[in-house]
C-alpha cells in the first residue's frame, strides 16, 4: 500500500482562557489545518483541575490552563481541540511545572478526548513510546 498522509502542523499552543462564545476566528484556521490527517502542535502548558501544586521549579513560568472548579481547564483543552488537532506533543518546558500531578493530569484528559499524544509519561518507557493515531 503506498498512500500519501498529510499532515498540518502548528508551533506552541497555549490557551490559558476560554474562548468566547461563537468566536468566530477558529474557522479559518481550523479549515486550513483540516486539510492535513495528522494536525498537530505542541501543548506548551498543564491541563488540571487547579489540585496540583506548582514545581520547586519551572520553565521560567508556571503555565497552566486552570481556572476556578466551576470552569476546568479540560474546557481550555475542549478549546484548543475546536482548531482540529488530533495530536500534541506534550514534552517542553513546562511539561512538569506542576510536578507529577500536573503530567498525569494533563495525560488523563488527552486520553478522555481521545487525542494522540508524545513525549512525555510516567516513566521512560511511556514517555519514549510512539503515538499511534489512525489516520484511516
Amino acid at each position: 500500500m503506498n498512500r500519501t498522509i498529510r499532515v498540518s502542523a502548528a508551533g506552541d499552543i497555549l490557551i490559558m482562557k476560554r474562548l468566547l462564545p461563537g468566536y468566530q476566528d477558529v474557522l479559518p484556521i481550523r479549515e486550513f489545518l483540516m486539510q492535513g490527517e495528522v494536525r498537530m502542535a505542541k501543548l506548551e502548558t498543564t491541563i488540571s483541575d487547579g489540585s496540583c501544586y506548582a514545581s520547586a521549579y519551572s520553565g521560567g513560568t508556571w503555565l497552566v490552563g486552570t481556572e476556578h472548579l466551576a470552569r476546568p481547564s479540560a474546557q481550555r483543552l475542549e478549546d484548543t481541540l475546536r482548531y482540529g488537532f488530533n495530536f500534541l506533543g506534550i514534552s517542553n518546558n513546562h511539561t512538569m511545572d506542576y510536578s507529577y500531578e500536573g503530567l498525569a493530569s494533563t495525560i488523563c484528559e488527552l486520553k478522555k478526548k481521545d487525542v494522540a499524544y508524545a513525549g512525555a509519561g510516567k516513566n521512560l518507557y511511556e514517555a519514549s513510546r510512539p503515538a499511534i493515531l489512525d489516520t484511516t
